[in-house]
């Protein structure tokens, strides 16, 4: 049974750090909505926040083919996000019931300071793509609760990123590993 393994949470929220940290780790494939994104707006061009939109709902169409595709061939994916959970859940839920997959998530959290902060250091260092058009970003944990919550399509793992280190890293790494090796039990 192939298996699904989701990296979400709000925005600025330690996604993207883990997802790096688990390329250098696991031989999975991996991709994220930005990553498509990004590509896209190097193909098509940059815009407003508008387009910004219209190119993240592409990306994330995309993210769903994509893994979709992995599954259905029998392959282990890992998908990063933050997932608006009244749409995702049920999308993924129903990619995850067409290929006979099985799902974990990871639902990264920290508190409003250390996301605004992450999110302002990202602009200042340039660490994001101009067309997502962040400087217009607003942090807000009071819409974010709503929209980004746990899928709870399969089991869910909440992590705290605020100070995650390595042996936090390495546990989850760990965790990763023994879902992908575990062996279907017999009905």
């Amino acid at each position: 049974m192939p298996k699904l393994i989701i990296v979400n949470g709000k925005p600025a929220s330690g996604k993207t750090t883990l997802v790096k940290y688990l390329q250098k780790k696991l031989e999975l494939p991996m991709l994220g909505k930005d990553d498509l994104k990004e590509f896209l707006f190097d193909t098509l061009g940059t815009g407003d926040r508008e387009w910004s939109r219209v190119i993240g709902r592409a990306s994330v169409d995309m993210l769903y083919v994509y893994a979709e595709t992995m599954l259905a061939e029998g392959k282990d994916i890992l998908v990063e996000n933050a997932f608006w959970a009244d749409f995702a859940a049920d999308v993924l839920s129903q990619v995850c019931d067409r290929t006979n997959s099985t799902a974990l998530e990871f639902y990264c959290f920290t508190d409003i300071d250390t996301r605004t902060k992450r999110n302002t250091t990202r602009l200042e260092n340039g660490d994001r793509h101009e067309g997502h058009v962040d400087g217009l970003l607003k942090i807000d944990d009071a819409i974010d609760e709503e929209r980004y919550r746990p899928l709870a399509i399969g089991k869910t793992i909440r992590i705290d990123t605020t100070h995650l280190d390595t042996d936090g890293y390495d546990a989850i790494v760990r965790e990763i590993t023994e879902f992908v090796n575990m062996k279907e039990t017999a009905a």
